[in-house]
Parts: C-alpha cells; sequence; structure tokens
C-alpha cells in the first residue's frame, strides 16, 4: 500500500478509529509528528478528556486548552461537558456560562442521546475551520482525530445529520448540517481504520468499511495493520529451525529456536488475516505497521512510525 504524505497534505481532518487495542493513539501521535514534520501546522484530537499521546510526547496534558507538544504539532483533549460549555458561552455569553452552572443543562445532557457526540464533533469542526471562533486567530493544516472504537465513531459522524434532521431549524439545525457537510466532503475529510491482523479484529474492520461505504461521502482512506511481525524465515528455514530443536539438548539454545519458530508461525497466521482483508476490502490493501519496543513507544520509536505511515511500502 502506498504511504499517507500525499493524503495528510491534502486533507483537513484525519479520524482514526478501529478496534479497541488497535493502537489508535500511537498511530495518531505518529501521523501528528509526520505531519509537523512535512511542514504542516498540526492538531491532534484526543476524545473523553485524555491526554494519552501528549503525556507519550513528554508534555502534560491540558484538557480543553491547546497545547504544544512539538514544532507545529499541538495537542488538544476534547471533553463534552467542557465542549457544551464552550458552545453555549460563545452562542450565549454570560446566559450559556450561568446556564451550565444550573441542574438544568445536567438534566438536558443526560436526556438527549448523542448531544455528547454532537458537542464533541462540533469542536472538532471548530479546530479544522479556516477562520477559528476560538482560541487561535487561524486554523489548522490537518486536524488529526485520535477517534473512538469502530461502533462508538459511527456513532459520532452520524450525529449531526441524526440532529439536523430533528432540529429543521434554528443554530443548532445550522451548525449541525455545516458539520455534516465537512464530514460527508470525501476531499476535505478522510478516515484511517487501524486494525490488528487477527480475525476478530479483521472481521469488525470489514464490517466497518462496509458501513462506512454506505454513508454518503465518506472517505477510507487507509486500513493500517498495525504490530505486524516482520518475516524473518522462509519455510525452509522454519523447517530447518525445527529439526535444530529436536536434535539440541543445550536448553538456551532450545529456547531460541522456541521463540523464532513462534514468530514465523504468528507471522504467518497474520498473513491469512492480512490476505482476507485486502479481499474482503475491494483493494483497499492494508499498509503493514510493525511491532514497537516500549509500551507506551518514546518519541523515536513513534517518528520511525510515523516515517513508515508516510513512504508506505512493506
Amino acid at each position: 500500500m502506498a504511504g499517507l504524505g500525499e493524503t495528510l497534505r491534502r486533507k483537513r481532518l484525519l479520524i482514526v478509529t478501529g478496534k479497541g487495542g488497535a493502537g489508535k493513539s500511537t498511530i495518531a501521535a505518529a501521523l501528528g509528528l509526520a505531519a509537523a514534520g512535512l511542514g504542516l501546522h498540526t492538531i491532534v484530537a484526543e476524545l473523553s478528556g485524555q491526554s494519552r499521546i501528549a503525556r507519550s510526547l513528554g508534555r502534560r496534558g491540558a484538557g480543553m486548552h491547546e497545547v504544544e507538544l512539538a514544532p507545529r504539532l499541538m495537542s488538544i483533549s476534547i471533553d463534552p461537558r467542557e465542549a457544551l460549555r464552550e458552545y453555549l458561552r460563545l452562542q450565549l455569553g454570560a446566559l450559556g456560562t450561568a446556564l451550565m452552572a444550573s441542574r438544568t443543562v445536567g438534566y438536558l445532557t443526560a436526556a438527549t442521546p448523542g448531544l455528547g457526540e454532537l458537542v464533541t464533533i462540533g469542536k472538532i469542526w471548530e479546530l479544522a475551520r479556516r477562520e477559528r471562533r476560538t482560541g487561535r486567530a487561524q486554523g489548522y493544516d490537518l486536524v488529526i482525530v485520535d477517534g473512538p472504537s469502530s461502533g462508538q465513531c459511527l456513532a459520532l459522524l452520524r450525529s449531526p445529520a441524526t440532529f439536523a434532521g430533528i432540529a429543521r431549524a434554528g443554530p443548532v439545525a445550522g451548525q449541525a448540517r455545516a458539520i455534516a457537510r465537512m464530514l460527508a466532503a470525501s476531499e476535505v475529510t478522510g478516515v484511517l481504520i487501524a486494525a490488528l491482523a487477527e480475525e476478530l479484529a479483521v472481521s469488525e474492520t470489514i464490517m466497518l468499511c462496509e458501513q462506512l461505504e454506505r454513508s454518503p461521502g465518506m472517505a477510507i482512506d487507509g486500513v493500517l495493520a498495525n504490530r505486524v511481525y516482520p518475516r524473518r524465515f522462509d519455510d525452509e528455514d522454519a523447517h530447518e529451525l525445527a529439526r535444530a530443536l529436536d536434535s539440541t539438548p543445550d536448553l538456551p539454545c532450545r529456547t531460541a529456536l522456541r521463540a523464532a519458530l513462534s514468530q514465523h508461525v504468528r507471522r504467518e497466521a497474520q498473513e491469512q488475516q492480512l490476505a482476507r482483508l485486502s479481499a474482503a476490502t475491494k483493494g483497499h490493501g492494508a499498509l503493514e505497521l510493525p511491532l514497537l519496543p516500549g509500551r507506551p513507544p518514546n518519541r523515536a520509536a513513534l517518528e520511525t512510525l510515523g516515517e513508515r505511515l508516510v513512504e508506505g511500502g512493506r
């Protein structure tokens, strides 16, 4: 699969989603570093008040405040309640601030399904605008979203169109329609799907691809197979390793041989799932990303991963 360098330069908004545990945050951080390295003023947005990316790059998260992680790279952690507070303040001024202090808004939030998703995607939309209403005077070249897992991401992406249909008129409906238009504009917004080369993760990825393809205008810009083992041995090598394991009594040698054979078997299983993914996603294929050392990976590892994301290849 080709790299994502052109995608980073062309899009305004990239949403990274996938099955939980597939490494979405790691990929979003690596993409942010790569985009900044290409000269793009970039912000990585985390959701639900998390600040894992900031911490992985040695910075303290500052919630809804935009903080610098590296030259040309910023970060924000979007909390739905704080996003609602900001929206009400912008729309209603002091009255909006007073409303947030009352119990009424808390009851309204709890009783309105999807409101959290709407104000979250509304804040993402605000970050991606050329002319911002808050914070920096100028918008970013690229917004990268460390999105929620597959099912929750679909709810997030569909919330503006749902609210626009319900409200029909007024400022909420108008803004919801504007957000929906941005999400449906494939030249502006793209989706990257992080997956593990495992049966359940691949099945969920295939299902998500099908659902996104049924969403008007939604663009899948890449499927990213994360934590793929390198292919160190061919079948003949593996056969020789197995023969050596059977013939040596040395315990350290046997341990090393078992580890090598285990990685070969794991790589073969991953290749089967990668082939299944490629066949089922109509040629989207998958960009294979290596298993990184360290948990969480350090900045050097993230920069290496960012280079792989930009350049592509196997």
